[in-house]
């Protein structure tokens, strides 16, 4: 195949579109999170460095059972949960965590809820990526 025949696959600029648009949600996540946490939640600045790390752990671990999802799913339909986990994910950040703390001082739930924010977002940006990857994978082949 030659190069300008890439340019005449549509399938080309869809799979160009879904890993552009998956290296968007997840590098913008990945920098925002922590001026999120500190300026409009009001968390203390330990949450800063806390959360990213959950979120690198969390994606650590999910990029392990991909695979095994793949085989069992199919890439697309793995594709698909983890679109569903980072719009959970804006979903509870939109509606869930709602007020900024007092003076840097969390309700208990606020503490958590980060936590499960911080989860869904690292297994959903890592699903997002793998899958965006395998599918260009099998472009190729």
């Amino acid at each position: 195949m030659k190069l300008i025949d890439w340019f005449m696959e549509p399938q080309f600029f869809a799979v160009a579109g879904i890993y552009m648009s998956s290296r968007l949600v997840v590098n913008l996540s990945q920098i925002y999170i922590p001026k999120y946490v500190n300026v409009s939640l009001q968390m203390k600045k330990q949450f800063a460095a806390i959360v990213p790390l959950v979120m690198y752990v969390t994606g650590f671990f999910t990029s392990f059972l991909m695979k095994l999802v793949q085989n069992k799913i199919g890439t697309k339909a793995a594709y698909f949960f983890g679109c569903l986990c980072i719009v959970a994910c804006c979903a509870w950040l939109r509606f869930g965590i709602a007020l900024p703390c007092d003076g840097g001082k969390c309700s208990l739930d606020m503490d958590y809820s980060i936590y499960g924010v911080a989860v869904l977002l690292g297994s959903g940006g890592s699903i997002l990526l793998i899958g965006s990857i395998s599918l260009t994978t099998e472009l190729i082949k």
